[in-house]
């Protein structure tokens, strides 16, 4: 029953992830609007029929059926639905400057990229780093018998560092071959021979030698520092596959992409601890705030672009202009999602 119960447990916990993610980004352009004196008319969670509301001010706040996110509707912001006195309010968004429109729009995913930030920076405090100490030693790898709990690796080969990560590094190097350690046993420094073993990883063959270093939590600033670390070099590999995809080289980008499902799929695998679980909201954070950045409408970049086209021309893009670029950005995003769910699909069976 376990075996049942867990998953779907995590599987629960994952999708209550996703929407608290939604809403709090819906949360940033209702701040930002209110900061701005717009007119926000509503703000809910969930989509669909409306279960509980409440009314504060001009903005009605409440609870719909459908608990998929949620939304916020400003005045003069919906091209469809809103009526032209509505359109034409003076504390509508569209009579709003340039650098008004920009700060809202971009609330969104500011918010998201914040809640990144802080939830990696407190999975990198917990989590700890590891040192340059040794915990134990695997059963059926080479530095059985020959490391002990508590050596200290102070080099490898030519290389001198009391950073595991370096140290780690090096020992990767040399898969299936000699490589000489640098330890501190007992006041004592040791030089050991040890055979690297094969380890395949993303299909590239790497030395491994089969310990367990033990770990020390960070402090507040290096948790913050690592974070920091962590988002950009997130967001400077997928820029990477992004510019290697417009190129005309595509393959890679769709590679490492999926879809909705298959990202719940991964954070049900991946989430059996709160470090875990609470890392991969951090991540999916980090991604929802990336992608509504990319200029494709109705995306918010996308809508912050229309913006930007409308202010060097002086006047409003007209209403069916804006529906119908709307429209083909949506179906853009739609076919998108449709082809990775395939995707996901036919690679999880």
């Amino acid at each position: 029953m376990s075996d049942i119960l867990f998953p779907a447990l995590r599987m629960i916990a994952v999708i209550g992830g996703f929407i608290f993610l939604i809403v709090i980004h819906e949360f940033g352009h209702l701040v930002a609007a209110k900061i701005s004196k717009i007119k926000v008319t509503d703000f809910f969670v969930g989509f669909g029929p409306k279960l509980w509301t409440f009314k504060k001010g001009e903005t009605t706040y409440g609870i719909a059926a459908i608990p998929l996110g949620g939304y916020v509707k400003m005045a003069g912001s919906d091209l469809i639905e809103d009526e032209e006195a509505e359109s034409d309010d003076e504390r509508g968004l569209a009579k709003a400057s340039l650098l008004k429109k920009f700060f809202i729009i971009s609330a969104g995913s500011a918010v998201n990229f914040i809640a990144a930030f802080l939830i990696i920076a407190v999975v990198f405090g917990y989590g700890g780093t590891a040192t340059n100490v040794i915990d134990k030693t695997l059963s059926g790898y080479p530095a059985k018998g020959i490391l002990k709990p508590g050596d200290k690796v102070v080099g490898v080969n030519n290389v001198r560092s009391t950073e595991w990560t370096k140290l780690s590094n090096e020992i990767r190097k040399y898969p299936n071959k000699n490589i000489k350690l640098i330890i501190q046993r007992n006041g004592q420094t040791l030089n050991l021979d040890i055979k690297a073993a094969v380890k395949t990883v993303d299909n590239k063959k790497i030395g491994f030698i089969g310990v367990q270093p033990k770990s020390r939590p960070l402090t507040i600033t290096e948790s913050l520092k690592g974070s920091g670390a962590f988002l950009y070099e997130v967001v400077t590999t997928i820029n990477g596959l992004i510019y290697k995809a417009i190129t005309g080289q595509p393959a890679q980008l769709a590679k490492s992409s999926t879809s909705i499902v298959g990202a719940v799929v991964v954070g049900t695998q991946i989430s059996t601890t709160i470090l875990n679980y609470l890392f991969f909201i951090g991540s999916i954070s980090l991604a929802l705030g990336y992608v509504n950045m990319l200029p494709i409408p109705p995306l918010d970049a996308g809508r912050i672009f229309l913006y930007v086209i409308e202010s060097i021309k002086g006047s409003p893009i007209k209403r069916n202009t804006l529906i119908g670029i709307s429209a083909t950005g949506f179906a853009l995003l739609l076919t998108l999602m449709f082809y990775l769910v395939i995707k996901d699909i036919i690679n999880f069976f």
